[in-house]
């Protein structure tokens, strides 16, 4: 294994571990895989963030976020009940050792800073 992969693939297994997910390889080239979120928190605080919703009620895209401090505090990296599968969500500590491992293949957008006021939150 290319030693710069050794470092992905070992995060890969932590993780797991931990219950945050499971890695999964393609068929066709085992040097491709990702990462499928199973850790569902439920962070979000829909009265402070912009839910579009289904005539049901069913969230249907999420236009800002507003997380719960005291539920994402601990956490690697989760997705949401309100969709579960479609946003995956990364913290700090998360980006911070994929940056101090110089780790690739991640991209990272912000959604959300608890450092924020909520009228200075971008949509």
């Amino acid at each position: 294994m290319r030693p710069e992969l050794r470092e992905q693939w070992l995060l890969t297994v932590a993780l797991s571990q931990l219950g945050h997910g499971s890695r999964l390889t393609s068929e066709q080239d085992p040097t491709y895989w990702l990462f499928y979120i199973t850790n569902v928190v439920d962070a979000l605080d829909e009265e402070q963030s912009e839910l579009v919703r289904f005539r049901d009620g069913g969230v249907m895209r999420i236009a800002s976020y507003t997380f719960k401090p005291e539920a994402v505090r601990d956490q690697w990296l989760f997705t949401l009940p309100q969709r579960p599968g479609c946003n995956r969500c990364v913290t700090d500590r998360f980006v911070d050792l994929v940056r101090e491992h110089q780790l690739t293949g991640f991209g990272f957008k912000l959604l959300w800073s608890d450092e924020l006021a909520p009228a200075a939150k971008a949509a």
